[in-house]
């Protein structure tokens, strides 16, 4: 395979930069420019798959990547995609000799680790500890294969091999909460359940919608025997199991239609209202792809950039819906805002001065003037 030319690799890089924002209809945009190029054809075809895969168009995707892997079986990454592919429609089989056959050409961490995962769904767990073994051989520090091995180890009876594995996974990745509720399980099953008490009271204060939480904790109290403080976590975890139980039908109603963007917008609405705000720009920015022309919806996925401080996507997609729209009123409040927090009150005016003129009964209009007579007395005082 002939390697890209450097426009071609810029193409790419710039589409990976793409791709990590959900920008997909500009890293749709690379890839046809790539198909420009003399020889990069493959290249072109393995970025459409990603771009298909991260918006879930499986039929798509598969395509893609099995068109790279007939033409070129040693195209880096076109197996273990192709495996993904196999791996999220249920293919399990499939999924492993894709990934097996990806990890043997190259080595990879990677492909071994997600080979351990189609293992263990067709009930192959000793293949699945073999795979994490060559997995965490290559790289040690991979704090998801240890946590996997601890759970396979902890349901095999294999408990103190499975509480080293737990307690490795949480030093490497403190900040991982699938990561803390794995070790907290097996750290109250056979370890020291002390232990896990205050990591878990700190984690009911920061993921409040997160129902696993305190019903690990109500486990940890009722392993001391503190039935009282057992059965209050046990019920904190109700009540929010719950308040999300909408939100994971919605889930399963978007994962079975994923087409439908009506569902998306109202998923992303879902997230957003718990304060979810990487999940609800997720959903936002397919339907931007799905439907380039609902600015209100781009102009929204702006107002989540900015909130997840993301401010040069946020202005983009703010300036973007402006080109299209220049009176759209979401767009101008929030970008007035975001120009606002960025320490540019001039630029900001202008921005309101506008807004005033479109609807001078808009309430960002006072809102925005008092911050930005606020934030000038401050420095001028």
């Amino acid at each position: 395979m002939a390697p890209l030319s450097e426009q071609g690799q810029a193409w790419v890089a710039e589409a990976n930069r793409a791709l990590d924002q959900r920008a997909f209809r500009a890293a749709q945009a690379l890839a046809d420019s790539l198909d420009t190029l003399d020889g990069a054809e493959l290249d072109a075809a393995f970025l459409r798959g990603r771009i298909y895969l991260d918006m879930n168009q499986m039929d798509l995707a598969l395509e893609a990547f099995e068109f790279v892997v007939d033409a070129n079986p040693d195209y880096p990454g076109a197996f273990h995609n192709l495996s993904n592919v196999y791996y999220i429609e249920k293919q399990f089989a499939q999924a492993a000799d894709g990934y097996m056959r990806a990890a043997e050409k190259t080595s990879s961490a990677r492909s071994w680790y997600a080979a351990a995962g189609a293992f263990a769904e067709l009930g192959k767990p000793d293949s699945a500890l073999w795979a994490l073994d060559q997995s965490i051989e290559i790289d040690s520090l991979n704090a998801d294969a240890r946590r996997f091995r601890a759970d396979l180890r902890f349901q095999s009876g294999m408990s103190e091999g499975a509480l080293l594995d737990a307690r490795s996974a949480v030093g490497l990745a403190q900040e991982d909460i699938d990561i803390i509720l794995a070790w907290a399980r097996i750290e109250t099953q056979v370890g020291n359940v002390d232990d896990v008490l205050f990591p878990l009271q700190v984690l009911t204060v920061e993921k409040p919608w997160n129902y696993s939480v305190p019903f690990e904790l109500a486990r940890a109290y009722q392993k001391q025997g503190n039935e009282r403080q057992a059965t209050r976590w046990f019920s904190v975890s109700d009540r929010a199991r719950e308040f999300l139980q909408p939100t994971e039908l919605l889930e399963r109603r978007v994962a079975a239609q994923p087409g439908d963007v009506a569902l998306r917008i109202e998923l992303g609405d879902l997230y957003r209202e718990q304060r979810r705000l990487d999940l609800a720009a997720e959903q936002y920015s397919v339907v931007v792809y799905e439907r380039p022309d609902n600015l209100d919806a781009a102009a929204m996925l702006g107002t989540l950039y900015a909130q997840s401080g993301r401010n040069l996507a946020a202005l983009d997609q703010f300036r973007r819906v402006l080109q299209a729209d220049p009176n759209h009123e979401l767009a101008l409040a929030n970008l007035a805002v975001l120009l606002l927090q960025q320490g540019q009150p001039s630029e900001a005016q202008q921005v309101i001065d506008e807004l005033r003129r479109i609807n001078p009964e808009h309430p960002a209009v006072a809102q925005i003037e008092a911050a930005i007579a606020s934030a000038a007395a401050s420095t001028t005082g």
